[in-house]
């Protein structure tokens, strides 16, 4: 946690995610789900040569990882980071990112050295302002309204397995995967926000009748009309 005068947050380190985490390579299913929690994402990248890596490639496979489990995720602010800028001989390699980033993704890169505390200073005063407009604009959030759950109700599709009905849609995606099915207060919140997206009128919609099956993600769940689904 850092603590300022008027100010604090809490900043959690996420091990390094590698090609095909979305689809559980490694811990990365248990990683992005932490991801999912965060309100700013900071891409500390290597930059020395001796790692031997590229900072551009690392950032896009990341950003790839992310989108393939959860395309909100990239609608959070980013910052960029170089670290270890002490090993570096020129700053050629240091120009070539940061023209990247400016050209691609209008972004500032941070040139940081942690061991000897260099550029650390700027790194949180940027971190603290995003942080600041990210609060504010939580706050402007008003209460959903009931047109906007119509809205959402169109983000959630249904295919046909067979005799079962798989349920797709990123929002519902994320709820389930986020929920302990072990725990029956949050099967019992999942089970009311997936009625609140309009998960029963679609089923009605594509013929789905009492007891049928439901699939979303690797879960089944029953099908009761006008009362939505049951674990």
């Amino acid at each position: 946690m850092r603590e300022e005068e008027d100010f604090s947050y809490i900043i959690a380190e996420i091990p390094g995610l590698i090609k095909g985490a979305h689809k559980g390579a490694g811990l990365g299913i248990k990683f992005l789900k932490h991801i999912l929690r965060t309100k700013i994402l900071i891409h500390i990248l290597e930059v020395s040569v001796s790692s031997q890596r590229d900072p551009i490639n690392d950032f896009i496979m990341l950003n790839n990882e992310m989108k393939s489990f959860d395309k909100e995720l990239l609608k959070k602010p980013q910052i960029i980071v170089l670290n270890k800028i002490d090993l570096l001989q020129n700053d050629e390699e240091i120009k070539r990112v940061k023209k990247f980033f400016s050209e691609k993704y209008k972004k500032k890169v941070h040139l940081i050295s942690a061991i000897f505390s260099e550029g650390l200073e700027k790194l949180c005063i940027d971190i603290k302002d995003i942080l600041r407009k990210t609060k504010k604009k939580e706050i402007k959030k008003t209460k959903i309204k009931k047109e906007y759950i119509f809205k959402e109700q169109k983000l959630i599709k249904i295919k046909k397995e067979g005799k079962a009905f798989r349920v797709i849609g990123d929002e519902v995606k994320r709820a389930v995967i986020m929920t302990d099915f072990n725990n029956p207060q949050a099967v019992s919140y999942i089970l009311h926000r997936l009625d609140k997206l309009g998960l029963n009128e679609k089923l009605l919609e594509y013929g789905a009748k009492e007891g049928d099956t439901v699939l979303i993600c690797d879960k089944s769940f029953d099908f009761i009309p006008n009362k939505g689904i049951k674990k």
